[in-house]
C-alpha cells in the first residue's frame, strides 16, 4: 500500500487523483492508518475555514500566527481569493509587523479571476456572487502587492481550486475542498513537510507556481478589458534566444536573446495578445537534463526577458522523443490544444512564430492557426508586424 502510494505523488495529477479517491471515502481512517502515518501525517485539526465569520478568522489567524512564529520563510498559500485566510484576519499594520524580519517572504497562489475553474468552484455555492469573488481576488492581489512589496508575491493560477495548502520548511497544512460547497466548514489536515505527503504537496505547489501567471502583469486584462482570446504561439530556440544546447550549468548557462525579439514581443503584448511559448525539449526524455533543471532554464529566461519589459503568459513542453509518436510533439497539435483550453483562446485569431520544419508543418496540424517562420529572409519583428 505504502509503496502504491508512494508511486501514486510523484506527479501533481496523480496526487489529485489520490486524494479525491482516500478523502472522498474515509480520510480520518486512512490518516490514522499505519500508511498515512507513513506518509507523515501528523493529525486532523479544526475546521480550515468554519461557518462561523468571527470563528473564521480567528482559527485563521492561529495558523498563520503559529506559521510567522517559525520564521522559515518563504510561507506558501494556494487559496481561492485569500480573504479569509489572510488579508481580513490580517489587518494592514498587523500584518506588516508579522512579516518584518529582513528574510521574510509569502509567496501565495490565488485563483485567476477570470478563469473557468474559478467561475465552476463559485457556482458549486449558491451563497457566493462571481463578480464579488473576482473583485476580492484582485483587491486583496492589489493590497498584498502595496502593502508587502517585495516581501510577497502573487500569482493567478488557472487549475482548480479544489483545496487549500499551507506550507513552510516545517509543516503543512492542507485541506481538500471535495464535499459540499467550498470553503465552509473544511476540515484540515496536517503533515511533516519532509515526509512523502508533504513532499508531494510542496512540489505540486512549485509545480502550479511555476505556471501561473503573474498577478500584477495581468492586471492589463481587467483593468483595459482587453479580448483575451487572443495568442501568439513562440517557438522557444533560435525562435526567442540562440538554442542552449544544454552543455553546462543550467543555472548559469547563458540565455542570448536574439535580435529584435523584444521590440516585436513588445509589439505584440501591447497589441492585446497573449505570448505563449511551445517548445520541444526531447532533452529530458534523453536524460541530458531533467525536469528541474527545464523549471530553473524556463523561470531564468521569464526572468530576463521581465527585466526587458516582456512577460509570457506561459511555456508548454513537450519532453518526449519523436519516436514516442506522442500528441504533444511539434507539429502535432497538443501543446496548442492545451493551451487554448487553458485560455479560452479563438485559434483562428491565434498567430505561430517559429524557425524550423517542424514549426512550419503546424500549419498542417492546425490549418486554422496562421504560422510565420522566421530565417534570412524574415526577421522576428517581420514576423510580428505580419501578427498585428
Amino acid at each position: 500500500m505504502f509503496r502504491f502510494l508512494s508511486g501514486m505523488f510523484r506527479s501533481g495529477c496523480a496526487l489529485i487523483i489520490t486524494l479525491k479517491i482516500f478523502f472522498g471515502l474515509r480520510p480520518a481512517k486512512f490518516v490514522q492508518s499505519r500508511p498515512g502515518r507513513r506518509s507523515g501525517f501528523r493529525e486532523i485539526r479544526q475546521h480550515w475555514l468554519p461557518n462561523n465569520r468571527a470563528r473564521r478568522l480567528h482559527v485563521a489567524k492561529s495558523i498563520l500566527s503559529e506559521f510567522f512564529s517559525r520564521s522559515q520563510w518563504p510561507i506558501d498559500l494556494a487559496t481561492v481569493s485569500g480573504t479569509s485566510d489572510l488579508v481580513n484576519p490580517y489587518p494592514r499594520e498587523e500584518l506588516l509587523t508579522a512579516l518584518r524580519p529582513a528574510n521574510a517572504r509569502l509567496r501565495v497562489l490565488l485563483a485567476h479571476p477570470y478563469s473557468d475553474a474559478l467561475k465552476q468552484h463559485v457556482e458549486l455555492d449558491p451563497n457566493q456572487d462571481l463578480t464579488g469573488v473576482r473583485q476580492r481576488i484582485i483587491d486583496n492581489t492589489r493590497f498584498l502587492l502595496d502593502i508587502l512589496g517585495e516581501k510577497c508575491d502573487v500569482r493567478w493560477y488557472l487549475a482548480p481550486p479544489s483545496f487549500h495548502v499551507l506550507s513552510d520548511a516545517s509543516i503543512t497544512h492542507f485541506s481538500p475542498l471535495t464535499d459540499g460547497p467550498p470553503g465552509h466548514d473544511a476540515p484540515r489536515y496536517t503533515c511533516d513537510s519532509t515526509g512523502s505527503m508533504g513532499v508531494a504537496f510542496r512540489n505540486w505547489f512549485e509545480d502550479q507556481w511555476t505556471k501561473a501567471l503573474d498577478a500584477q502583469h495581468e492586471w492589463q486584462w481587467t483593468k483595459r478589458n482587453l479580448d483575451a482570446t487572443r495568442a501568439v504561439f513562440l517557438d522557444r530556440d533560435d525562435t526567442l534566444i540562440e538554442d542552449l544546447g544544454y552543455t553546462g550549468n543550467v543555472e548559469t548557462a547563458k540565455i542570448d536573446i536574439l535580435a529584435d525579439v523584444v521590440e516585436g514581443l513588445r509589439a505584440l503584448s501591447e497589441a492585446g495578445y497573449r505570448l505563449i511559448v511551445v517548445s520541444n525539449q526531447q532533452a529530458v526524455a534523453l536524460k541530458v537534463i531533467t525536469n528541474d533543471d527545464l523549471n530553473i532554464l524556463t523561470k531564468r529566461i521569464k526572468d530576463q526577458f521581465r527585466r526587458e519589459g516582456v512577460y509570457f503568459d506561459a511555456f508548454y513542453h513537450c519532453a518526449h522523443l519523436e519516436q514516442d509518436r506522442c500528441s504533444c510533439r511539434k507539429p502535432n497539435p497538443g501543446l496548442f490544444l492545451r493551451a487554448a483550453a487553458d485560455f479560452d483562446l479563438d485559434l483562428r485569431r491565434c498567430h505561430f512564430i517559429g524557425d524550423s520544419v517542424a514549426d512550419a508543418a503546424v500549419a498542417t496540424t492546425l490549418p486554422e492557426l496562421t504560422v510565420h517562420i522566421v530565417g534570412r529572409n524574415n526577421s522576428f519583428l517581420d514576423a510580428a508586424k505580419s501578427c498585428l
